[in-house]
């Protein structure tokens, strides 16, 4: 189950999200099973967030830091991930169905059953 009051803080945008974040780096994030169907997410800071079955589903997440995060079984559907860092992210089962990963950081991330299909993956770095 998600953290409620992380969930409030998420929720006030990704400003105060990331200001947050920067001043409890040792908190571990547990955002599982929410939606963020949609989101403006750009640059926001999920790394080593806990994102398992999660809704991102046609969001913005151009910059975002999912560094560690785990996705297993995340829906990034129609995700804008230019520029994002995906470097050692769990996305195990995550559907990245016609996801823009373009210029995307994905060294050391496992994709094992994840879909990828009609995913742009140009200029990935792995």
């Amino acid at each position: 189950m998600a953290n409620e009051d992380q969930v409030q803080i998420f929720t006030k945008g990704v400003k105060h999200w990331n200001e947050w974040r920067s001043k409890n780096p040792g908190v571990k994030v547990d955002l599982r099973g929410l939606s963020f169907y949609k989101e403006d997410l750009r640059g926001v800071d999920l790394r080593d967030a806990d994102l398992r079955r999660v809704d991102f589903h046609e969001s913005d997440m151009r910059k975002a830091n999912l560094r560690g995060a785990d996705c297993w079984s995340a829906d990034f559907r129609r995700v804008n991930f230019i520029g994002a860092l995906l470097a050692n992210t769990n996305l195990k089962s995550a559907n990245l169905w016609n996801a823009d990963l373009r210029e995307t950081d994905m060294t050391g991330a496992d994709i094992k059953d994840a879909n990828l299909i009609g995913a742009n993956l140009s200029g990935i770095k792995q």
